[in-house]
């Protein structure tokens, strides 16, 4: 199952990277320079909920916003994820 996406656009990497333990979606993005980095991150269940689907969307595209979603609702079906 896929649990890392990236995207380069304008000179900016974007990133995410979903992880079992905890069970969180991490966002985050930089422009090559180690100082650059900025992100955050959410659990499955709060970004199932819509927590940083705008991000994604705005940074990927419709297509990889589903695949993330769908990625996360089968680890929460198989319970990959720690509370």
């Amino acid at each position: 199952m896929k649990s890392y996406w990236h995207r380069t656009k304008e000179g900016m990497n974007y990133h995410i990277d979903l992880l079992r333990t905890p069970g969180k979606v991490i966002l985050y993005e930089d422009s090559g320079h180690w100082k650059s980095e900025v992100g955050g991150s959410v659990t499955y269940e709060a970004f199932l909920a819509g927590e940083f689907q705008d991000i994604v969307q705005q940074h990927f595209d419709a297509v990889v916003l589903e695949e993330v979603i769908e990625a996360v609702k089968k680890r929460l079906e198989k319970g990959e994820e720690e509370k």
